[in-house]
């Protein structure tokens, strides 16, 4: 698989998805899922890879949700987002959800 990045096609590697943003709301929402790699990037056994307004964004598979939050274990670890209502928390989930039921594997 290969991605254009700025103005040149570069193909796909962990170097590059591992210098990718983290998904914001509206990439989760509005975004393009591209598929998920398995294994790349570190801590996360799971990473979807999304296209949004010419920018690529990653979010990491294994989210749990909780009242205002979602969290994930890592090993021993646990790592969280917290949201302000929890409402903002279920409409994350949601395009989540969506954009996780989307995605299929990519092979680099």
């Amino acid at each position: 698989m290969e991605i254009e990045v700025r103005t040149t096609t570069k193909k796909l590697s962990k170097s590059i998805i591992n210098q990718m943003r983290s998904a914001t709301l509206a990439s989760l929402l509005d975004g393009e899922v591209l598929g998920y790699v398995v294994k790349i990037v570190k801590n996360s056994y799971k990473t979807i890879i999304i296209k949004h307004n010419g920018e690529y964004f990653v979010e990491t598979a294994g989210w749990k949700k909780g009242e205002e939050q979602v969290y994930r274990r890592v090993g021993r670890w646990s790592h969280q987002k917290k949201f302000n209502t929890a409402e903002d928390c279920t409409e994350w989930w949601t395009a989540y959800q969506d954009a996780l039921n989307k995605a299929q594997q990519i092979y680099i």
